[in-house]
């Protein structure tokens, strides 16, 4: 099945670049570079990661061990009360195949922004913006997990569904309860690096590329895929027993607000690109061809 999802998500990825390589009206917003600016979102990243590093560095240290907890036990108590029902939870099934989505935005997604429409500069600086949200959601994900001890819900197993798990499940469980990153719930990273990414290509796609000026319903199934794609994903990791829903849904609402402020704080109209003369005396925006 996670081959199916690759080949799936990997299909529709090739076919709307081509779709958006096909189009010639100019986007609507371009995506540029600006060395103080981009110096700056660097400098943060860097320093993000610094305390994303150390913060582990010091929660693995002081790690103790965790017992195994029953479902049904007042341990649970202690748990959003929404969150409950997936306590206890383990799927390694379900767990690769969620992997399979988180993989399609931070894989497929920025190689698909090499081949997207327009210049070799264009393509770069979505390159760039791309890199600087992919650091900045895992780093920052990474500093809310070092400071939160919440529980994986795989961490609630009862004694007797561990014993009717199959002998590798059973063990690659076991293996995850002695490792610290059973208290590295909060919230979920996987979510938030597989909505930035979706985010990110849908917003590309649908704003600063030929696809701009493609029907609002060509637009509007991007966004279907990727809210799709976002919402499988997301599900699988609960059903999983590897987040509880507020660990995806938070995560889940931070790579996207990555995407959408890094886009925003990078734009610049097509009206105010810079122009340049032709020979009849019209004008024509740098950023992109003119419209037929």
């Amino acid at each position: 099945m996670s081959m199916a999802i690759y080949l799936f998500n990997a299909a529709f990825i090739i076919g709307a670049v081509l779709v958006a390589r096909g189009r010639s009206r100019a986007a609507r917003v371009q995506v540029v570079l600006d060395w103080k600016r981009d110096a700056a979102i660097v400098l943060m990243c860097l320093l993000t990661v610094q305390a994303s590093m150390s913060l582990h560095a010091r929660k693995e240290l002081g790690f103790q061990g965790v017992e195994l907890a029953s479902a049904e036990s007042t341990q649970t108590d202690g748990i959003f009360v929404l969150d409950r029902w997936a306590a206890g939870g383990w799927n390694t099934a379900l767990k690769d195949h969620g992997k399979a989505f988180k993989n399609t935005a931070t894989y497929l997604v920025p190689i698909s922004l090499l081949f997207f429409p327009g210049g070799f500069r264009r393509r770069i600086a979505l390159v760039v913006v791309y890199s600087q949200g992919y650091v900045l959601t895992e780093s920052i994900t990474g500093i809310f997990k070092g400071l939160t001890e919440r529980r994986r819900p795989f961490s609630y197993i009862d004694a007797g569904a561990l014993e009717r798990l199959e002998p590798d499940s059973r063990e690659e469980l076991l293996e995850d309860v002695l490792h610290y990153d059973v208290t590295n719930s909060f919230f979920s990273g996987d979510a938030s690096l597989m909505v930035f990414g979706l985010t990110f290509f849908a917003l590309a796609l649908t704003m600063t590329s030929g696809a701009a000026g493609a029907t609002f319903g060509a637009r509007r199934f991007v966004w279907v895929w990727a809210t799709t794609c976002a919402l499988l994903g997301g599900s699988l990791r609960v059903l999983s027993g590897k987040h509880f829903p507020t660990d995806v849904l938070v995560g889940a609402l931070f790579g996207a607000a990555i995407a959408v402020v890094l886009v925003w704080a990078h734009r610049r109209s097509a009206d105010s690109a810079p122009r340049r003369s032709l020979p009849h005396g019209d004008h024509v925006p740098l950023a992109g061809r003119r419209a037929p």
